[in-house]
């Protein structure tokens, strides 16, 4: 995989996942407060209220991740799966805490801060970094085979 379509990856794709997850989950939710129908308006909303929200948290992702594949980790690994995972977490964890705070200075949603929302933040956000993980390594994967197989390589290796 090439090095600036994983960075735009690693960017976009955390907010994507984790909103869209979160879509389902709302649309699938028997709490009548979450009752979400699916459409494309209500996947445009999600997608934009991913972007906006997970922005920050997505850039700090791909500035370690990046770190991590600098330092000598390969992304074709599942240790690389494990930090996304790990950095899904503390993404997930970030966001509940900082939707905490704003409820608890009048925001709109007396939802927010309960123990369900830190479980189901916290859970998007190691969905969201497995997700990313696996297709990165995925992508990677396929992508140094298919330039094996351009030059004529046709052995099994890393």
């Amino acid at each position: 995989m090439k090095d600036l379509i994983r960075v735009l990856l690693e960017i976009f794709g955390p907010p994507a996942i984790g909103a869209t997850t979160l879509l389902f989950y709302f649309n699938l939710s028997s709490d009548p407060h979450m009752d979400i129908e699916i459409n494309l308006g209500s996947v445009i909303a999600f997608l934009f209220m991913g972007w906006s929200i997970a922005g920050i948290p997505s850039l700090f992702y791909m500035l370690l991740m990046e770190r991590e594949i600098t330092r000598g980790a390969h992304p074709n690994t599942w240790q690389h799966i494990f930090s996304s995972c790990l950095l899904g977490v503390l993404a997930g964890v970030a966001l509940a805490s900082f939707f905490s705070i704003t409820h608890a200075y009048g925001g709109p949603n007396e939802w927010l801060g309960t123990p369900e929302f830190w479980l189901i933040v916290t859970a998007d956000g190691l969905w969201t970094g497995f997700v990313m993980g696996l297709l990165i390594k995925g992508l990677t994967y396929w992508g140094e085979r298919r330039s094996r197989l351009a030059t004529g390589q046709t052995g099994i290796g890393p």
